[in-house]
């Protein structure tokens, strides 16, 4: 088998390029989108445990202590 030699013209570099940027653009595309659904996964855990352990404080503590735990959390809570 002969090889066959591939003359590369300006029009063919303008069109890989314009291949390899499409190619990018895409990849980019991807990666944000699962950026968004893995932030839009995590964000009910964190407010489930978030209330699981108020409840933990709140059952756990007695008269002051559970004063005390009630106002630190809403000031975590408010702090973010």
């Amino acid at each position: 088998m002969e090889k066959q030699e591939i003359e590369i013209t300006e029009d063919l570099k303008k069109e890989i390029e314009r291949l390899h940027e499409a190619l990018i653009n895409t990849r980019m595309s991807n990666f944000e989108t699962r950026i968004v659904d893995h932030d839009s996964r995590l964000r009910p855990i964190e407010e489930a445990v978030t209330k699981f352990n108020f409840m933990l404080y709140m059952t756990a503590g007695g008269g002051l202590l559970s004063i005390l735990n009630l106002v630190a959390i809403i000031y975590l809570i408010v702090e973010r």
